[in-house]
């Protein structure tokens, strides 16, 4: 049997495939293709794991050569394994092309064939990510990439193309297209119509091996705050180069520093770069017993950063130290430090600063439909996020609602009930090709919990109004902006969907109007969004670099 393809888009330069085609579409670097696929004998192919057939046609690419290109050697995988999730299912396309003038291209394309929210059928089987590299090009020149989508006016003729080929009986050719359409048919069922169930964290299951981590046992310092709290500060002392103070985001713990499903977590990058590193569980901690309990991030600023950096400097008899702060981390540190808060000599400082910018939809939109007050209305003290074997039957059902309606990227949307409450409560924290497999399926219930309502309620309440301000909506902070005149390094995802990128950028423009612009540094990381900053399974590569290297500087 035999049928025909048409697909076309753009290619062009860029990191990924959605960068290269829009590139590829500004400069006007078109791409189109019709190929033949056909199987010599449709049972074998059935049979056979990768269901592999032959491929040949021609190409459009006005950019690449003057006329056609001809594909030759073109094999075609039909729903080969994803080697990166098993859960995924691809189409796989490549050939060599070759154009009038000799010039030869390697040809690589694939379809994604992977169930998430909403109806993804027709976009997945009808949108192809390809990459183009030339045969004489060094090894280390990037390929053209694009992606490819079949027209909508030519889907139908496409059907047509389908027809069973050779000397056998018309019975027999009519049985061939009905086991292939069959075998299509159902793969696709199992993949988008079986209603699999959600992954969810089961606390009664053995716990999974860890690996050890290479900074050896954390000495528990305690610490108590002006107001009575019990707080944790764990000590891994690499070396003399100082104390180190990692501080994490709401809902979570400082596990998200130390998670041993990357190979190298930030403790252990600045452990062995021979900091002195001191992990601050403050009262929002998932890990302390006040995690539940009513309080914002002004009792955070005001009780729990000084007590806390008084205790490492009494400890190391340091005169000040530098501090690492994320998210809601980064948020409650920058209110303590414009409130007067003493002893931090320089700061890395991820996602969030003093002002404040969120997208309209959903984090904007909800903050002002007060969705925090309405938690308060059904006397919700804190949500959870973690979806857990044994939850009801009415969470279940909610699982649900959320993996099919919530308006997530391919890339991040899966059968992770834990993921689909993150990014309904939070909003897109990752992006889900930054995550490996096992931070993404077994760890984000481990990092992840429960956040007080109190606190989402003043985060609400920032991001209507754009910038840090107390609970009672009082601009408290902002006036006191001579307490962030120190060396600060920001850091920044260029995709973050959660706090955009111009929330760091207008603070260093006003650090930098006001104080100087040698103080203060900003790197936007491509490909990031917000917290696989801290870990994503490349953060050692990409990001903490830059973190080390303000480090080292002050």
């Amino acid at each position: 049997m035999r049928f025909t393809e048409r697909m076309a888009g753009f290619v062009g330069e860029g990191e990924d495939h959605w960068r290269g085609a829009e590139t590829g579409r500004q400069a006007g670097s078109s791409f189109a293709f019709v190929f033949s696929i056909s199987v010599d004998d449709v049972e074998r192919m059935l049979r056979d794991p990768a269901h592999e057939a032959d491929l040949v046609g021609t190409v459009d690419a006005p950019a690449l050569a003057e006329g056609r290109l001809v594909a030759s050697g073109g094999r075609f995988n039909l729903f080969s394994a994803d080697p990166d999730d098993p859960r995924t299912k691809r189409m796989e396309y490549r050939a060599t092309l070759t154009a009038k003038n000799g010039a030869r291209y390697e040809f690589r394309g694939y379809k994604v064939i992977r169930d998430g929210p909403g109806c993804d059928l027709w976009p997945d089987t009808t949108t192809l990510y390809v990459a183009l590299r030339r045969r004489d090009a060094p090894e280390t020149a990037a390929p053209l990439r694009g992606v490819l989508r079949v027209p909508v006016s030519d889907f139908a003729r496409q059907l047509t193309t389908m027809q069973s080929t050779g000397p056998n009986s018309t019975r027999a050719r009519a049985k061939a297209l009905a086991d292939f359409g069959g075998f299509f048919a159902g793969s696709l069922f199992k993949t988008y119509g079986s209603g699999r169930s959600l992954r969810r964290f089961d606390e009664w299951k053995p716990p999974r091996r860890r690996r050890p981590l290479r900074c050896g046992v954390g000495q528990g310092v305690p610490v108590t705050t002006e107001d009575g709290k019990q707080l944790r500060l764990t000590r891994y002392r690499g070396g003399d180069r100082g104390p180190v103070v990692l501080t994490h985001g709401l809902g979570v713990s400082s596990l998200i520093y130390s998670i041993d499903t990357i190979a190298t977590n930030l403790l252990e990058y600045l452990f062995e770069a021979g900091y002195d590193c001191w992990l601050l569980d403050y009262r929002s901690s998932i890990d302390l017993p006040y995690s539940g309990e009513p309080h914002t991030a002004d009792d955070i600023a005001r009780y729990d950063y000084p007590a806390a950096i008084a205790r490492v400097r009494e400890v190391t008899d340091a005169p000040d130290v530098q501090v690492v702060a994320h998210c809601f981390g980064a948020t409650t540190f920058t209110m303590a430090m414009l409130s007067g808060l003493q002893g931090v000599r320089s700061a890395v400082i991820s996602q969030i600063g003093p002002h404040v910018f969120v997208p309209w939809f959903p984090q904007r939109l909800l903050a002002h439909l007060r969705i925090p007050w309405f938690f308060g209305l059904l006397r919700l003290r804190a949500v959870d996020v973690t979806a857990r074997a044994r939850d009801p039957v009415w969470l279940r059902a909610l699982d649900r609602v959320l993996y099919r309606l919530l308006p997530l990227s391919g890339r991040q949307s899966a059968d992770n009930a834990t993921s689909n409450r993150i990014t309904a409560l939070y909003g897109p924290l990752y992006e889900r090709d930054r995550l490996n497999a096992a931070t993404f399926d077994e760890a984000l219930p481990e990092m992840f919990g429960e956040a007080n309502v109190s606190a989402l309620a003043q985060l609400a309440l920032i991001a209507r109004r754009k910038r840090i301000v107390d609970a009672r909506g009082r601009d408290a902070y902002l006036p006191g902006i001579a307490g962030l005149d120190i060396p600060v390094a920001f850091i920044h995802g260029a995709e973050n969907r959660c706090f955009l990128p111009r929330s760091t950028q207008k603070t260093v423009r006003l650090l930098r109007r006001r104080f100087g612009a040698g103080k203060y540094t900003r790197h936007v990381i491509p490909t990031y969004s917000h917290i696989d900053c801290i870990f994503g399974k490349d953060a050692a590569r990409d990001v903490y670099p830059l973190i080390r290297s303000h480090l080292d500087a002050y």
